[in-house]
């Protein structure tokens, strides 16, 4: 909420989504039961050992870094694509296609369906929007709004963000 009041935006909205994967559990669980059985994002391949190592290290990262610094680093592009290389190992090479068809209905769909909540909001071309999402979302719709010619994106790591020096009541701006 504070973000949003430092961007000069008057409202929130939710946009999250529930996935295809749990559309289908309602009609056919045989089916669904079949497609995520044994998929369960957790893996013991040697590269997900390698990301769980990588996680603890940014879970002490963050203790050590400025709140600003630390969120450039998580919203970098390059940060998104190797946090999303995860979703690619493990369980996504269950079978011939198994995994990927279940990273497809679970995962991925419910990310196009929150962008396309977000494209619901849109009321005309002035609007601006700012979407806070888990990092693993974050990765995904970067590249649905970089996709898209109804949006121009614009990276986090771009925003001008006026900060308020407590000391001095001033506003500051911070890039």
């Amino acid at each position: 909420m504070r973000m949003a009041a430092l961007l000069d935006l008057d409202t929130l909205y939710s946009i999250d989504a529930s996935s295809l994967a749990e559309d289908l559990m309602k009609l056919d669980s045989i089916f669904t039961d079949d497609l995520f059985e044994d998929y369960d994002f957790i893996s013991d391949d040697p590269f997900s050992k390698i990301y769980k190592e990588w996680y603890t290290y940014l879970d002490h990262l963050i203790l050590e870094m400025d709140l600003l610094s630390y969120y450039k680093l998580i919203n970098s592009e390059e940060y998104h694509n190797y946090y999303n290389g995860h979703y690619l190992l493990g369980d996504f090479n269950l079978d011939t296609h198994r995994g990927a068809d279940a990273l497809a209905v679970y995962w991925i769909n419910r990310n196009l369906r929150m962008f396309r909540n977000i494209q619901n909001l849109v009321s005309d071309d002035q609007d601006r929007i700012l979407v806070v999402v888990g990092n693993g979302h974050a990765a995904l719709l970067r590249y649905l709004f970089q996709w898209s010619p109804e949006f121009r994106y614009v990276d986090f790591n771009d925003i001008e963000i006026k900060s308020i020096d407590h000391d001095t009541q001033k506003t500051n701006k911070t890039k």
